[in-house]
C-alpha cells in the first residue's frame, strides 16, 4: 500500500490511466498548435502586409483560421474526456467513502456531527477530483510548454531567451512566501465549513426541540458567528491569492519590458527584422503565460491537498 499522499492519489486515478493519457495527448496537441500561431502571425504582420504580398497574406489567414478550427475541436475533445473522468472519479470515491462509513463503529459517529461527515464526502471529494481531472494535467502541460518555449527562444535568439528567463527565480520567492500561509488558511476554511455543516445538520435534525425551547435566535446567532469566522478566513485567503497573482503578473510584465527593450534596440540597430521582433515577443508572452498558469495551479493544489488529507482521514479510520 502506498503511504505517500501523491502515491495514494495515483492509486485512485490508476483505473482511468487510458483516459488521462488521451487527455494529456489532446493537451499536448493544443500546445503544439499554439506554438504555430506566432510564426504565421509574425509572417502576416511583419512580412505579408509591409511587402504587399497578397498570396502570403491569404496563406497566413487560411493557416491561422485552420489552426483555430483544429484547436477548437481538440479543446472540445479534451473537455469531453475531463467531464467523463471527473464524473466517474466522483462516483467511485463517494461510493468507496460511503461503504467505508457504514463499516465504522458507533463511537466514530458519536464524536463527529453528521454535517462534518457530509462535508468530507461532498466538498472534499470534489477537491480530490478537481485535482486529478484538471490540476495535475495542467501542471504537466504548463511545465512542458514552458520548457519547450525556452528551447524555442534559445534556438531563435539566445540573448532574448536569457533576458526572458532572468526574472523567473523571483516566482520561486513568491511560492516560498505564500505557500505555507495559504495552506494553513485552506485547512482552517475546510474545518470551519465542516463545523457549519455540522451545526446546520444538528439544528435541523432537532428543530422541534429548538422551537419548543424558543431557541431560534440563539441558534441563529451561533451560526452567524461561525459564518463570520468562515468569511474572514476566506477573505484573508483570497487576498493572499490575489496578491500572489498580482506579483506574478508584475514579474512577468517586467520580463516582457526587458525583452521589449532588448528586441527594440536590436530592430533599431537592424540586427532583427520586424517579423523576428513580433515572433520573439509573441513567444516571450507565451512563455510567461504557462508560468502564471503554474502559479494558479499551485494555488489550486494547496486547498486540494487539504481535501485529500480529510478524505484519507475517513478512509484510514479502522472499522
Amino acid at each position: 500500500m502506498r503511504h505517500n499522499i501523491w502515491g495514494r492519489v495515483y492509486d485512485i486515478a490508476s483505473p482511468y490511466k487510458v483516459r488521462m493519457v488521451v487527455s494529456m495527448a489532446t493537451l499536448l496537441t493544443l500546445t503544439g498548435l499554439g506554438l504555430l500561431s506566432p510564426i504565421w502571425g509574425a509572417k502576416l504582420v511583419g512580412k505579408a502586409l509591409p511587402e504587399g504580398d497578397r498570396a502570403l497574406f491569404i496563406e497566413c489567414i487560411l493557416i491561422l483560421a485552420a489552426i483555430h478550427v483544429v484547436s477548437s475541436i481538440v479543446s472540445f475533445a479534451y473537455s469531453y474526456q475531463m467531464r467523463i473522468l471527473g464524473g466517474r472519479l466522483v462516483f467511485d470515491l463517494r461510493r468507496k467513502m460511503y461503504d467505508h462509513l457504514q463499516k465504522l463503529s458507533l463511537g466514530y459517529y458519536e464524536s463527529r456531527s453528521s454535517g462534518e461527515i457530509i462535508s468530507r464526502m461532498m466538498n472534499d471529494v470534489n477537491a480530490v477530483t478537481s485535482l486529478l481531472t484538471g490540476t495535475v494535467l495542467n501542471t504537466i502541460i504548463s511545465s512542458f510548454k514552458a520548457v519547450v518555449l525556452v528551447g524555442v527562444l534559445f534556438y531563435y535568439n539566445p540573448t532574448v531567451a536569457t533576458v526572458a528567463i532572468a526574472v523567473l527565480p523571483l516566482h520561486f520567492l513568491g511560492y516560498f512566501f505564500f505557500r505555507a500561509r495559504i495552506s494553513h488558511l485552506s485547512w482552517k476554511s475546510s474545518e470551519k465549513m465542516a463545523q457549519i455543516y455540522g451545526k446546520v445538520s444538528e439544528v435541523l435534525g432537532a428543530i422541534k426541540m429548538v422551537k419548543s425551547h424558543s431557541g431560534e435566535r440563539r441558534e441563529s446567532r451561533s451560526l452567524i458567528s461561525q459564518m463570520r469566522e468562515s468569511y474572514e478566513i476566506d477573505l484573508h485567503s483570497g487576498n493572499l491569492s490575489k496578491i500572489w497573482g498580482q506579483a506574478t503578473g508584475n514579474i512577468s510584465y517586467a520580463g516582457e519590458v526587458l525583452v521589449m527593450l532588448v528586441c527594440g534596440f536590436a530592430v533599431l540597430g537592424q540586427e532583427l527584422s520586424l517579423e523576428q521582433y513580433i515572433m520573439l515577443m509573441s513567444y516571450v508572452a507565451m512563455l510567461y503565460a504557462p508560468i502564471s498558469e503554474l502559479i494558479g495551479v499551485v494555488q489550486q493544489i494547496l486547498p486540494a491537498k487539504v481535501g485529500i488529507r480529510r478524505v484519507f482521514e475517513v478512509l484510514d479510520t479502522a472499522p
